[in-house]
């Protein structure tokens, strides 16, 4: 075990007896994929996950007789999500102790939330599996207790928020009414008429067209050769004419 990883075993107030755990704890799936023969850490992270559940719930549970069910659920999903769990990790310096493959060392992997998160649950099975179940929920509940108030507060945030917000709306339920309430009816647009109907209603203005060309009379001969004579011709047969 190096240097980091008994940091963070102080850090945890845990020592394990199978060292092998913490470090298949530590053990990302990237860098697996580049080292043959070794686990990554999802299978303890699955059972950490389930571990953390339990340990949480009972947690609240006990300590919050006067909370009901809605309240409970909100106060674990504070406690037991992705970025107050990469939180901790990154309190603990799990960062430090992270194995990587290359793709995740140099895109900051040990410091992305999701990869954090993951990790701590990974050891919080390793824990389980190394010792035992009321060992894991007494190593669990020390670090859980320390933000179980800090959620509690958020929660009372949330709550007078919310409280005001009501209260403003029953006052003045003029100001608070939404958006879709207040906007103008949308006017529907005018159907087009079918195809068939707009060839039907112009037929009448084709057929008349039609007789107004052929009752017009037909130009003369002489005026159509009149109209074909060029410029030039005409001019000639004036200047005839007049000499």
């Amino acid at each position: 075990m190096n240097d980091a990883l008994r940091t963070l075993c102080a850090r945890l107030g845990y020592q394990f007896r199978d060292e092998s755990l913490v470090e298949s704890a530590m053990r990302h799936r990237s860098y697996v994929a580049e080292n043959d023969g070794v686990e990554s850490n999802e299978r303890l992270e699955f059972l950490g996950d389930a571990i953390l559940g339990w340990v949480v719930a009972d947690l609240v549970y006990r300590a919050h007789a006067d909370l009901h069910e809605g309240k409970l659920t909100d106060l674990r999903k504070s406690l037991v999500n992705a970025s107050a769990l990469a939180e901790m990790a990154e309190e603990l310096g799990v960062g430090e102790c992270l194995l990587l493959g290359r793709g995740e060392e140099q895109g900051s992997g040990r410091t992305k939330t999701s990869i954090l998160s993951d990790a701590l649950e990974a050891i919080f099975g390793a824990i389980y599996l190394d010792s035992d179940a009321q060992t894991a929920h007494r190593v669990l509940t020390t670090l859980m207790s320390a933000r179980l108030q800090g959620a509690i507060d958020g929660l009372d945030r949330l709550d007078a928020k919310t409280d005001c917000r009501n209260s403003l709306r029953d006052c003045c339920p003029s100001r608070c009414t939404t958006r879709s309430t207040t906007r103008a009816p949308i006017t529907t647009r005018r159907s087009m008429p079918p195809c068939s109907s707009v060839i039907a209603s112009s037929a009448p203005v084709r057929d008349a067209r039609r007789r107004r060309l052929n009752s017009s009379p037909p130009r003369s001969p002489a005026t159509s050769s009149r109209a074909n004579t060029p410029t030039t011709d005409r001019a000639r047969t004036s200047r005839s004419r007049n000499g």
